[in-house]
């Protein structure tokens, strides 16, 4: 089948995926293939006969002579008999070498970049560039509509041979073309139209099912709601001794080098992510008729190759489950990838590339400058061929997405892998080495030390200011105050009681007062016995109080009349109305508990519903109250609030560094609101806050904001992750004269394990939670407790003078939880939070939920905080929890609660639409609840178990909103017609009426024509409703012109 004058035959499936990323990029040059090629020949080069070589090679192939159309909503391949052959010359002769070299780079960077017109042909560009007299090269820039890198070897074939044939006066000896591509391209249409593939399209339904959404390596940068292009690209080599020890273990495995690089490459990314379900994308030739061979064209088709790498198999087993899963994907490869993603309809998420965003080539070996062009296609794509005596590596990566660091590490552990493999693949995976010595180090010198920073209990420390400034003001609450002479006379008066009622060293003595001076005085004097309080929250039930006093086996109780726990007949009760004036009762013992006695325990709530007792020792505390007292910069101006409840450990963190550095502690009345509080004089003269994070973003953009004292020089949060958002708007109102401290740390760490002080710059990325703190080790450990590669995520193991004895009375749980540090002195302990975290380039933590919040709803994991974040995006949402309920035929089901922000107008068929846009329909709340807003513990976190049950309604009213504007019913009408489907409402999402990316570019080509202008297709990708498309149509800038490709005559 040869061409006439503009023939027109249907594109194929990859021409038409090809055209639609370029109606959906931003740049198409992120499609242009490019390499710079040496015109090195046996005699003096001749560049008239180049150009005559090259117009030779455009009559051969049509594709060179190609450009596209769209017609009847189809795309169109429009092949011109003849084109334009320009080769435009440059002259760098005249520069020295150095900026000769420089000069032919931002000439290939310069051609790269330019995109090409689709509607126009041709659809590359060549440029000579005359280095030397001699020395002469080739660049050539060219769509990948129309090209792939088979086309790459045929093209520099025949342009030499052509060349060689003219300079010599001879015939050129060139394979006879039997076909061209246009043959292809009817060919495939004919397979689809003949069902030949249904077969192939059963076994990838079947492989796909249930894929993860994606591969679970942790981005260095926010992810953007539409994905970008930009690119980095950094290149690796494998020394001949490994490529030696790889050639050795295909042979004796029966593999080949493909299978063992993508065996262990899977295995890097098993290790940095800590999952086992791996997918890659691999492209292939797609030539698969002998006749294809010698054509330029694209043929390339894409591959998605996924193994289970469960179990903790030996590396032998590995490569066995990837040569099956890639054995079985190249016997199903005929089903072009477009028209697998059509029938598997993936959710459509515009952030990301669909069913993969790894890829992982094995390419020929090639000597030829490939020419960079700045762009990625996918997050991460590698591609490894053979260089001499070594395997060389090109990875090409999403520059908006990762650092460059991070993906040299990447590359690192897949060496590491490699050479473990190598020397023995009967280990098990997880076994091989992914960090090498020089990450070990740096990771060991972040880890932070375990030395302990001085001794001198709490107690000591607040004593020393007695002496110092005995007559400055300790605490103030309301009208009342006390120096620290009067406070310290009082907390001795009521330790010596405490003394005469049988308080000795650890003695539990219970604390149930409302927040007062007496409460802080009742704190002091039983550390001052010896004993050590339990914090029982008056609010809490009496059930919990029951447990608490059973659990910790208190005696005493120091309360007030009036509150339920003043009528307990089961322990001796110390009243504080009113304090006892102080007198002379006697002298308490010399030198106080020892440093390894229960200064207090305070409850977290526990799995099984019980609730967990953790000790924490004098010497943790003081280790903590040290730091903070330093770190923070307290001194005698320093006014701290007390906020926070006993029971939660926020308290040691107000009150003793405030008295171990001579500040006044403040004290506001019980059940205050703080925004009130705050525009008092006494809330005024403020200038330290220590807060719950989400209480503080409640203040800072919630209805009615807070007035923010004037004097305020420090905010501390802690207790739960920082958004970004909110990080934006506290610089936004604020400003950067108010040092902000994000701390994090959990009860058993004592209060806090890490702390950073922040910046505007954390607002562009996931706010860090810092460094370990004084005598603090934090680790990232996977599941064999070692170390995961900088970059990726791992479990917090957090070691030092800073841990808690244990859990009081649960001997199992406590040696559960705390483990012998493998890396550590003898006895040395790490506790296992259960938090998931990566340690980002600069050495700072980035903390990323709960590795128990990954649940299981209808067969997939599902991480829960990964659906909150998502709902946090959008505009309308202030606050939001998820949950995982039964419903009534005993299936598990999620639910997400959702707080609205202030004026906001939001219905629940919206939000999972929103969130149909972005995540996969497993992942999908079965329903949505709107609350004012989220129940909270006592500690500030949201409490679960106090959400309601969800309320049912019958259907999800999709179709009950009617278009109403002139522009929704024009869309709705579009849709319609294009999806086939009779009636479309104003809520109805584009792709799940049935919707897919070639219906797309239809869709948004004839409302173009009705509209008379261009309208992007990427919108329809961001915007999937017909309301939401529909305004979003109505308010673009760039909708200003006519439909960009028209066929001629069509």
């Amino acid at each position: 089948m040869s061409a006439g004058p503009a023939d027109v035959f249907p594109a194929s499936f990859a021409q038409e995926r090809m055209w639609f990323l370029g109606q959906f990029e931003q740049d198409r040059a992120v499609y242009n293939i490019g390499a710079t090629l040496p015109m090195t020949f046996d005699q003096r080069f001749r560049p008239d006969c180049l150009e005559q070589a090259l117009t030779e090679v455009v009559l051969r192939h049509e594709p060179l002579r190609t450009a596209f159309a769209v017609r009847d909503e189809r795309v169109l391949q429009v092949i011109k008999p003849d084109v334009p052959i320009v080769v435009p010359r440059s002259d760098l002769s005249a520069l020295p070498s150095p900026e000769r070299t420089a000069a032919l780079h931002r000439l290939e960077v310069e051609d790269a970049a330019q995109p090409f017109a689709l509607d126009r042909a041709p659809l590359w560009r060549a440029r000579l560039v005359r280095l030397t007299d001699e020395e002469w090269q080739l660049i050539w820039i060219v769509d990948h509509t129309i090209f792939d890198g088979r086309s790459a070897d045929v093209f520099v074939n025949e342009l030499y041979e052509l060349y060689d044939a003219l300079v010599a006066g001879r015939p050129p000896q060139l394979p006879t073309l039997r076909i061209q591509y246009a043959d292809y391209s009817v060919w495939q249409q004919r397979r689809l139209a003949d069902g030949l593939w249904d077969s192939q399209l059963g076994y990838w339904r079947d492989t796909l099912a249930g894929l993860p959404a994606d591969v679970g390596i942790v981005t260095d940068y926010p992810r953007p709601a539409v994905r970008t292009d930009a690119g980095g690209m950094l290149e690796f080599d494998v020394s001949a001794e490994l490529t030696d020890g790889i050639d050795d273990l295909a042979r004796r495995t029966g593999s080949t080098w493909f299978m063992v690089l993508m065996a262990a490459f899977k295995v890097t990314l098993s290790r940095w992510s800590a999952r086992t379900d791996i997918v890659l994308g691999c492209p292939v030739s797609g030539r698969v008729l002998p006749e294809l061979e010698d054509l330029i064209g694209m043929f390339v088709n894409l591959l998605v190759i996924r193994t289970d790498l469960a179990g903790d198999p030996s590396f032998r087993t590995t490569l066995d489950r990837v040569r099956t899963s890639l054995l079985d994907a190249l016997e199903n490869q005929d089903v072009p990838f477009e028209k697998l993603v059509e029938a598997l309809g993936p959710v459509r998420d515009p952030s990301r590339p669909p069913l993969y965003q790894i890829a992982f080539n094995m390419v020929p070996a090639d000597t030829r400058g490939q020419v960079f062009n700045g762009t990625a296609k996918v997050d991460i794509s590698i591609d490894v061929n053979v260089r001499g005596d070594r395997l060389h590596g090109r990875v090409e990566y999403n520059s908006d997405l990762f650092d460059a660091r991070t993906v040299q590490r990447l590359i690192n552990s897949f060496r590491l892998v490699l050479s473990a493999a190598v020397a023995d693949d009967d280990k098990a995976i997880s076994t091989l080495a992914v960090v090498d010595r020089a990450d070990r180090a740096l990771l060991a010198d972040w880890a932070g030390t375990a030395d302990s920073t001085g001794g001198g209990s709490v107690v000591e420390m607040f004593e020393q200011q007695v002496h110092a400034a005995p007559t400055a003001v300790a605490v103030v609450s309301g009208p009342r105050q006390m120096s620290y002479e009067e406070l310290n006379a009082h907390a001795d008066a009521l330790a010596l009681r405490l003394l005469r009622a049988g308080v000795g060293t650890e003695s539990r003595v219970g604390l149930c007062l409302e927040r007062s001076i007496e409460q802080l005085v009742g704190l002091l004097a039983v550390l001052k016995a010896g004993g050590s309080y339990v914090p029982m929250d008056p609010s809490l039930p009496d059930e919990r109080l029951d447990f608490m006093v059973r659990d910790t086996g208190a005696a005493v109780l120091l309360t007030q009349s009036g509150l339920a726990a003043a009528a307990r007949a089961d322990l001796s009760v110390l009243l504080l109305d009113e304090l006892c004036p102080p007198g002379d009762l006697g002298e308490l013992p010399v030198g106080g508990p020892p440093p390894e006695a229960v200064a207090y325990t305070v409850y977290t709530s526990g799995s099984t519903g019980r609730p967990k007792a953790v000790d924490v020792e004098h010497q943790a505390l003081a280790t903590r109250v040290r730091w903070m007292r330093d770190r923070y910069g307290l001194g005698v101006d320093d006014r701290v609030l007390q906020f926070a409840s006993l029971s939660f450990d926020t308290h040691a963190e107000e009150i003793y560094p405030c008295l171990a550095a001579g500040a006044t502690l403040v004290i506001p009345p019980p059940r205050v609101h703080l925004p009130d509080y705050l525009r008092t004089a006494e809330g005024a003269a403020l200038t330290v806050l220590d807060l719950p994070t989400s209480y503080w973003e409640e203040l800072l953009i919630g209805p009615g904001p807070a007035h923010w004292p004037a004097s305020l020089r420090l905010v501390v949060l802690g207790g739960s992750e920082l958004r970004a958002t909110a990080l934006a708007a506290w610089y936004g109102t604020v400003g950067e004269h108010v040092r902000l401290v994000n701390t994090y740390g959990p009860t058993e760490a004592t209060i806090i394990a890490s702390a950073a002080t922040l910046d505007r710059g954390e607002v562009a990325r996931r706010p860090t939670i810092g460094q370990p703190v004084g005598d603090t080790r934090i680790q990232l450990l996977d599941g064999a407790l070692e170390p995961v590669p900088i970059g990726a995520p791992g479990e917090v193991y957090i070691g030092g003078g800073g841990l808690a004895r244990g859990y009081r009375n649960r001997p199992g749980l406590t040696a559960e939880r705390f483990v012998p540090d493998p890396g550590g002195a003898a006895g040395s302990r790490l506790y296992a939070t259960g938090d998931r975290a990566r340690y980002r380039t600069d050495g700072l933590l980035e903390f990323l939920g709960r590795t128990d919040r990954q649940v299981k709803v209808r067969g997939h994991r599902i991480e829960l905080g990964e659906i909150e974040a998502r709902l946090l995006e959008h505009d309308g949402v202030d606050h939001v929890a998820l949950a995982v309920r039964g419903n009534q035929s005993g299936d598990q089901e999620l639910v997400a609660y959702v707080v609205p922000r202030e004026y906001a107008t939001l219905e629940a068929v919206e939000l999972r639409r929103y969130l149909a846009r972005i995540l996969p329909e497993f992942m999908l709340p079965t329903a949505v609840m709107f609350l004012e807003k989220l129940p909270l513990t006592s500690t500030g976190k949201v409490d679960l178990d106090a959400l309601p049950t969800p309320r049912r309604a019958d259907g999800d009213g999709r179709n009950s909103v009617e278009p109403e504007t002139e522009s929704e019913q024009l869309v709705a009408s579009v849709w319609g017609d294009v999806l086939g489907v009779g009636h479309v409402g104003a809520l109805d999402d584009f792709f799940e009426l049935g919707g897919h990316s070639l219906l797309a570019a239809r869709m948004v080509t004839r409302l173009g024509t009705a509209l008379g202008r261009t309208v992007p297709l990427r919108l329809i990708f961001i915007h999937r409703s017909v309301r939401t498309f529909a305004a979003a149509v109505d308010t673009d800038a760039a909708t200003t012109s006519a439909p960009t490709y028209v066929a001629p005559g069509g």
